[in-house]
């Protein structure tokens, strides 16, 4: 089975091969979600033989979501079971290779879109969802006649490396103070680290010569959990 499937396909076949005394078995061939759900299942029956043979499963992807999945493929026969797992990703045509799930994607555009079109989006049928995420990105693509989409792919690298970054206990790196500036602004041109300094708590400096600023960011509770002390809103260049 493929690792990868993208939008423009509606069906996909699973292909597998059995071996064993000859004979009927049972063969269910489902899709399961990250945590376990079963998302579309199919039964079929097989005859078994000594020598192996190849079978095939066809699998609707019309209403499948894009983001990660299992298939699931379990073969039975009188009171023996065989389950073979594989994961996969459903892709979709002009996405950024940096995106996983088009809900996450979604929520993470808080830096750029107010709280009431993320709802708007998030809610939406599965269609309407797509159709809003690209028609944003679309109408701001550099290169609108080329495949990528420069400024997403960008966007969603950084959340990438925040999310690698500067995530803490409880949050996300995207979500943290350090995570939103490096989002919204890239990587500062220079980083002053002070983690031990007598009478101050651990802090970051982050100078942004381009932008003419500076952001400071302490750590409050010596575990990592560095809080943006200076404004970032009222800095006019983003490129989003």
């Amino acid at each position: 089975m493929v690792n990868e499937l993208n939008n423009r396909e509606e069906d996909y076949y699973i292909y597998y091969v059995t071996t064993g005394d000859s004979g009927q078995a049972f063969v269910e061939g489902s899709i399961l979600d990250t945590e376990g759900n079963v998302i579309q299942s199919k039964q079929d029956t097989v005859f078994l033989t000594p020598s192996p043979e190849g079978h095939f499963i066809a699998m609707d992807l019309s209403d499948i979501a894009y983001r990660s999945y299992v298939y699931q493929l379990t073969l039975k026969r009188d009171s023996l079971e065989v389950i073979r797992k594989k994961d996969f990703q459903i892709g979709w045509t002009g996405l950024s290779g940096h995106i996983d799930n088009l809900d996450e994607a979604i929520e993470q555009m808080v830096y750029i879109i107010p709280a009431r079109q993320i709802r708007e989006m998030r809610n939406a049928e599965e269609a309407g969802k797509r159709e809003q995420f690209m028609a944003y990105w679309e109408e701001r693509d550099p290169t609108p006649n080329t495949p990528e989409n420069e400024l997403m792919d960008e966007y969603y690298r950084r959340i990438r490396i925040s999310s690698e970054q500067f995530g803490t206990s409880i949050q996300e790196g995207w979500q943290t103070d350090r995570g939103m500036v490096y989002v919204m602004f890239g990587p500062p041109n220079d980083i002053i680290r002070r983690p031990f300094e007598l009478g101050s708590k651990p802090y970051q400096i982050w100078q942004y010569y381009n932008l003419n600023r500076e952001f400071v960011f302490v750590d409050e509770t010596g575990f990592g959990d560095y809080r943006l002390r200076t404004p970032v809103y009222d800095v006019p260049r983003r490129m989003f």
